[in-house]
């Protein structure tokens, strides 16, 4: 993430535990190799995270894998219900992305993956970050303010009834390992697609429980977003 935020070349997280590091990240990187080797007992939330920890020379006696488990609130409401509340159409698409707005998230290229798919698509952005500004100015460029809603953070309960609305989950992360809200919406039963990168490829099975696409690919996320009016899900 540090990484990121200092605009350095963009490489996987195998990649960037392999490969060198400069200045503050080589500090950062020392530090949490200390922790992670001298801890009485490390947790790793999903198996990518446990592979790293395993790549980090931690020791498999001091090392337990504990898959992460989404925490779901009762939605009782009917998915037509929901829409009539928040205002929604009821025959429209709506995508929905929920993250801290950040560079690696890059809902930035979810936006202009938007502009190539009909009208009756829509973006619902659920969270807060550095990047809010420039979303809304990039959305505001390509003429879909009428299309794309930010509805900042919300309640967890909140978050679940929006995702029971849409019709879609996106996650256009650069890496990840298991995205909590990727899980709530499996949970719920709506459809997820994912940048194929290490850790959300432990979630999900292409065609089968989800979508994979190619990380910051526009046009694929439009290919793949097709499905949902295709039904093929």
């Amino acid at each position: 993430e540090e990484e990121t935020k200092r605009n350095y070349p963009q490489r996987s997280m195998s990649e960037f535990l392999r490969g060198k590091k400069k200045g503050v990240i080589r500090l950062i990187s020392i530090i949490e190799r200390f922790i992670l080797r001298n801890a009485d007992h490390v947790i790793a939330t999903c198996p990518f995270l446990y592979n790293v920890c395993q790549e980090l020379n931690v020791s498999p006696l001091h090392l337990t894998l504990i898959n992460t488990a989404p925490v779901l609130t009762p939605v009782p409401e009917k998915k037509e219900e929901l829409r009539k509340a928040f205002g929604l159409a009821q025959n429209k698409e709506y995508i929905i992305s929920i993250s801290r707005l950040i560079p690696h998230k890059c809902v930035d290229t979810i936006i202009l993956a938007l502009k190539e798919l009909p009208e009756k698509y829509s973006l619902i952005i659920i969270g807060e970050g550095q990047e809010e500004s420039k979303l809304k100015q990039i959305t505001h460029e390509l003429m879909l303010d009428k299309r794309v809603v930010f509805l900042g953070r919300k309640k967890l309960n909140e978050v679940h009834q929006y995702l029971k609305a849409a019709d879609a989950y996106i996650l256009n992360s650069k890496y990840e390992s298991y995205a909590n809200t990727a899980l709530e919406a499996m949970a719920i039963g709506t459809p997820v697609f994912l940048s194929r990168v290490e850790g959300s490829e432990d979630l999900i099975i292409h065609g089968k429980t989800g979508h994979f696409f190619t990380q910051n690919n526009p046009s694929e996320i439009a290919t793949q977003l097709k499905h949902i009016e295709n039904k093929i899900l």
